[in-house]
């Protein structure tokens, strides 16, 4: 059987940065056929607007330092360092997954990085997937270029291109920036994934 392999050319994020300029610092809805259908600064509300108009939709969050240089390091047990430069034209190595909780199914946009140990979950995000901050987990350190952050390990059940699987998270205990980022942790045992920045494409191949 040959693995199936997607890519993520001309995806609707990167034919619209100059559109999603206009709403740095906002979640959005959209599909592929309607383009922008929902936005607004908090998650479950563009959820609601979204699902009045179609049940097909992913949403994202346009981070306030969109369309700006961005470096990025990750250390959860050994050295990682995820970086996003801008040579001039701008790319997102974003990618689609739908995360599912006890509580709540979400189809969202990531952004993929080779240098985190784990996928990096937003405070409000895991709010919004129905996660609670329990007293007698226990807590974890993280480390990055601006410093220390807190973190608990959850689960996920993750779907990528049709594929499910249980993704370990570190979900950050303090908001901040609301990028969610898709480690190596799991997701690049069970997919090759190449990256192709000349193109601007990363291509999922799945391993199982």
């Amino acid at each position: 059987m040959t693995p199936k392999i997607t890519k993520n050319k001309n995806s609707w994020i990167n034919q619209n940065l100059e559109l999603l300029l206009q709403y740095k610092g906002n979640w959005i809805a959209y599909n592929n056929e309607q383009g922008l259908i929902a936005f607004g600064p908090h998650l479950a509300e563009v959820i609601a607007k979204a699902e009045a108009i179609t049940d097909d939709y992913t949403t994202w969050h346009v981070s306030k330092h969109f369309g700006k240089p961005r470096a990025f390091a990750v250390r959860m047990a050994k050295k990682n360092v995820y970086t996003i430069r801008d040579d001039g034209h701008y790319w997102v190595p974003e990618y689609a997954v739908i995360s599912k909780s006890t509580a709540k199914k979400l189809k969202q946009t990531v952004l993929i990085d080779s240098g985190s140990d784990f996928t990096i979950l937003p405070y409000q995000t895991g709010k919004d997937l129905g996660f609670a901050d329990g007293i007698e987990e226990v807590r974890r350190k993280g480390y990055g270029v601006l410093g220390s952050f807190t973190f608990l390990e959850k689960e996920l059940e993750c779907t990528i291109d049709g594929h499910t699987f249980k993704l370990p998270v570190a979900w950050l205990l303090e908001d901040g920036d609301d990028d969610i980022i898709l480690g190596r942790e799991v997701v690049f045992d069970l997919f090759d994934i190449e990256f192709k920045q000349a193109d601007e494409t990363i291509i999922f191949k799945w391993r199982g």
